[in-house]
């Protein structure tokens, strides 16, 4: 075999090599806009059609409002119950925070007359604490906890 034909071959086997390349490359962009259309597909999330990055997004959106960290609106709401509905001064009032799924411990219960906190205290696993007003006046009763919409109740001591 002569340089030239050898030459020849060598440049004949590269040209094979890149084609093969350039074939396997077209193949890959292929599969990849492929994959593109079918992940933008909707997909049927609850009953919603939904694309799946949406779909994603609004279950990151409820895991966060599960551990409470995200800033999205909290899934479950407080309330305030109290007893006795019209207390006197001193008179100790049991106040129970629940929501959807029961009594809540660890809320952060304040009671405040007009503009200024009195006390702030926890309630227990249960869901209660207790509070004695000292003085005949209007108060406000402000429930809170990570993960739930904060709550508020207003009574009055008359006596």
């Amino acid at each position: 075999m002569t340089a030239n034909s050898r030459k020849g071959q060598t440049t004949i086997e590269y040209l094979l090599l890149i084609s093969v390349v350039v074939l396997i490359f077209v193949g890959v962009l292929v599969t990849v806009n492929e994959l593109r259309k079918q992940a933008e597909q909707p997909v049927n999330v609850s009953g919603e059609e939904q694309t799946p990055t949406e779909a994603i997004g609004n279950q990151l959106n409820d895991l966060r409002n599960v551990g409470g960290g995200g800033s999205t609106t909290p899934t479950l709401h407080l309330s305030i119950s109290m007893e006795p509905q019209l207390p006197c001064a001193f008179e100790p009032i049991t106040v129970t925070v629940t929501n959807e799924n029961g009594p809540v411990a660890d809320a952060a219960v304040t009671i405040s007359e007009g503009t200024t906190v009195i006390d702030t205290k926890s309630t227990a696993s249960d869901g209660v604490v207790i509070f004695s007003p000292q003085a005949m006046s209007s108060y406000t009763l402000n429930a809170e906890k990570t993960g739930n919409e904060p709550a508020s109740l207003q009574f009055t001591v008359a006596c």
